[in-house]
């Protein structure tokens, strides 16, 4: 909920690409295996975030 308030107040589009990444894991088949999937590309995206900086 924290995300969804912190994403709603920076821009909607951020709101609507997690409404849309939360409605996949939930509605596609073996839901544990795009936890993963969806979790390890957020880490690696946060880690490259950080290296690379907002530009």
């Amino acid at each position: 909920m924290l995300l969804l308030f912190a994403g709603s107040v920076m821009d909607l589009r951020w709101v609507a690409g997690l409404t849309i990444v939360v409605m996949l894991e939930k509605l596609l088949p073996r839901p544990d295996l795009w936890r993963r999937i969806i979790g390890g590309t957020l880490l690696i995206a946060a880690i490259w975030l950080a290296f690379r900086g907002f530009q």
